[in-house]
C-alpha cells in the first residue's frame, strides 16, 4: 500500500492501494496509523519505508521483524551510526490505539515525539556504502544518488 496525503491519479503507476492519511497535516506518523488501520484481518505486522529511498536493503523486513519479536515489542525501528531511523520500521497492529490516540487526541505527526512516549525495539544497521538509507529529497540527492548507483554496477 501507498501512504498519501490525498489519493491521485498521478499515483496510480504504481499500482498499489492509495492509504489517505486521517487528518490533514498528519505527518508521518498519521501515514503510519493510516497504513496500521488499512490492515487486512489477516496481517499483523506492517513494515514501514519511505518511498524516496533508493537502496533499502533486502533482508530490511526479516530484521525489524526478529529484532521486534526478540524483544517482545510491538515495533522496532533502525538505528544506523547513532542516529534513529524511524521511517524504516516495523510495527505490530496492537500499536493502533496509543497511535491514534497520539496522533488524533495529542496532535502529534512526527516519529521521535512519539518515539519518546512510546517504547520499541532498535536495529542497529551496521554501515555500508552507499547508506542503505540514503533519502532523494532534493535534485542533489537525485544525481548523487544516480552516481552511486553508477559507482555500485560499475
Amino acid at each position: 500500500m501507498l501512504s498519501v496525503e490525498q489519493p491521485g491519479e498521478a499515483f496510480d503507476v504504481f499500482q498499489l492501494q492509495q492509504v489517505p492519511d486521517r487528518l490533514p497535516d498528519g505527518g508521518p506518523l498519521g501515514g503510519l496509523l493510516a497504513g496500521l488501520q488499512a490492515l487486512d484481518d489477516a496481517s499483523e505486522w506492517l513494515v514501514l519505508v519511505p518511498c524516496d529511498a533508493p537502496f533499502i536493503p533486502p533482508d530490511l523486513a526479516t530484521g525489524l521483524l526478529k529484532c521486534a519479536l526478540a524483544s517482545e515489542r510491538p515495533g522496532a525501528v533502525i538505528r544506523y551510526e547513532a542516529e534513529i531511523q524511524p521511517t524504516f520500521s516495523i510495527w505490530h497492529r496492537s500499536v493502533t490505539p496509543k497511535l491514534e490516540q497520539a496522533v488524533l487526541e495529542e496532535g502529534m505527526g512526527g516519529f521521535k515525539q512519539f518515539l519518546r512516549v512510546f517504547e520499541v525495539a532498535e536495529l542497529e544497521w551496521l554501515p555500508s556504502k552507499p547508506s542503505p538509507f540514503f533519502n532523494i529529497n532534493d535534485r542533489d540527492a537525485l544525481r548523487e544518488a544516480g552516481r552511486l548507483l553508477g559507482a555500485s554496477q560499475g
